[in-house]
């Protein structure tokens, strides 16, 4: 028998999935458009302000020499050449990736996982795998043969990308629906979001 599903519903804006890993590769985007999103010590750190400032990118790049971080829009590909590290060195005369100067990952890829999900407190509950997050939407899959009794806590923390202003006043409630093991809709809820400021 299943357990109970939770569904939480954001704010409008809210991202509740994890930012993308980049295995870092050693090559160059190929299509689409670039804006420039700052400086980064490394791909990932790159990969992490990519995701909080421009959420609609599909790639990012890192010049490992000059640390600027790029978001890359409506990419075709990406053109590795190898993995980045010291067998790969890239540059002019720089072995194997000769003519490359950029690490690049690409975000189109599988599902991400929720963003700093960490059950806590009161009310913490054997889950049937681990919670699922798209978009706005957080999804958590209690054990078979386990209910949520009625106005129990369920306590956990997450991490959010928030939206670059406060969404307006219906837009920006939080939503839980609470639904049976039969699917059956049991309970539903509003709270009201906070002010995001830029």
């Amino acid at each position: 028998a299943a357990g109970d599903v939770v569904r939480i519903t954001a704010p409008a804006g809210f991202d509740l999935a994890a930012p993308r890993i980049c295995e870092p590769r050693v090559g160059k985007v190929v299509g689409g458009t670039r804006r420039t999103v700052g400086s980064s010590t490394s791909l990932q750190s790159c990969a992490e302000a990519v995701w909080q400032e421009a959420p609609a990118a599909t790639a990012c790049s890192w010049h490992p020499v000059e640390l600027w971080c790029f978001a890359h829009f409506g990419v075709q590909s990406l053109e590795t050449c190898a993995p980045a590290g010291a067998n790969a060195t890239s540059g002019p005369g720089g072995g194997s990736c000769a003519g490359y100067d950029h690490q690049v990952c690409s975000f189109v890829g599988p599902d991400r996982p929720c963003h700093a999900f960490a059950p806590s407190g009161a009310g913490q509950y054997p889950l049937a795998s681990d919670p699922s997050c798209e978009g706005g939407t957080l999804l958590l899959r209690l054990a078979p043969g386990e209910e949520l009794p009625n106005a129990a806590p369920l306590g956990f923390s997450l991490g959010a990308r928030s939206p670059a202003r406060s969404p307006g006043i219906a837009e920006g409630l939080w939503l839980l629906e609470h639904y049976g093991p039969d699917g059956l809709l049991r309970t539903a809820g509003a709270a009201p979001g906070w002010p995001v400021i830029p």
